[in-house]
């Protein structure tokens, strides 16, 4: 006798009573509410980590604003020491690391334009030879015999804020590395140019390459102390370390925060919210 297909089925299940469902009503409102508040809580925390780590660049952030474009004012004057010149290589060793959005500036008593904005800081490889030493040397660089006499730090930031101009880079900005030192005959122009950076809309940053205290106090007064890019040593004595910046690369410990707090949402996320698993019946 061959079987109906009815008889090769499987007996069916008894079905689960219903007649409770409505209490189970407050429960499955507070899960909603809780599903809910966990999954906004971690778009909330994704989105804050996702902006924070855009902000972080491998230490570019306190050299260049994120986001921008910088041209690097470069002082090549005599006057700047050899621990200056130390300073200036890490400098254009952490933007080549990190391949910011650079131009590049040269002046002692004249400014000369090297790379224009927008350039990738790999660019900037040739210029460390100069800011490098060999049996405790420094090479000449090639822009010092064209220099007559005197610093004009106004040539270089001149320079520089005209390339962003010209050159409709929006949110540009300026980096300068000097001494600070600059002639008397530049004094009236470095600090029209000065204040005009301080109500201007192009933000200027300062590595300070040992200023005696009078040349900085001069900056500090009329662009405040944040302008500056603080070295190690606060930028006035001593032999800093080989980087000598405190923008160097360090573990970003407010990331890994929030990257485990994003992790430990999701567990709840999957122990408050998992589906519910009936007992299975036996026989």
């Amino acid at each position: 006798m061959v079987a109906s297909p009815r008889t090769l089925l499987p007996r069916p299940e008894a079905p689960v009573p219903t007649a409770d469902l409505d209490s189970l009503a407050g429960a499955a409102q507070r899960t909603t509410i809780t599903r809910l508040v966990l999954v906004l809580a971690i778009l909330a925390l994704l989105a804050g980590t996702v902006l924070f780590a855009r902000g972080l660049q491998s230490g570019e952030s306190a050299l260049l604003p994120a986001g921008r474009s910088g041209v690097v004012v470069v002082d090549v004057s005599r006057s700047v020491d050899p621990d200056g010149l130390r300073r200036m290589g890490a400098v254009l060793r952490n933007l080549i690391r990190t391949n910011a959005s650079v131009g590049l500036v040269v002046f002692s008593d004249v400014a000369y334009e090297l790379l224009p904005p927008r350039t990738p800081a790999r660019r900037l490889q040739p210029m460390l030879r100069f800011f490098t030493e060999t049996d405790g040397h420094f090479p000449d660089n090639p822009w010092g015999a064209t220099f007559r006499a005197g610093t004009r730090i106004s040539q270089g930031l001149e320079i520089a804020r005209s390339m962003l101009v010209d050159g409709h880079v929006r949110n540009g900005s300026i980096l300068l590395l000097s001494d600070l030192g600059t002639s008397s005959g530049d004094a009236m122009n470095l600090t029209r140019d000065l204040v005009s950076f301080r109500h201007g809309t192009i933000p200027l940053r300062i590595v300070p390459l040992n200023p005696i205290r009078r040349d900085r106090d001069f900056f500090a007064r009329l662009l405040g102390n944040g302008v500056f890019v603080a070295s190690t040593n606060g930028g006035f004595a001593g032999p800093p370390p080989a980087a000598g910046l405190s923008t160097e690369s360090s573990t970003p410990v407010s990331l890994l925060v929030a990257g485990g707090a994003l992790l430990l949402l999701l567990a709840l996320n999957e122990l408050w919210c998992a589906r519910l698993e009936l007992p299975r019946r036996s026989g």
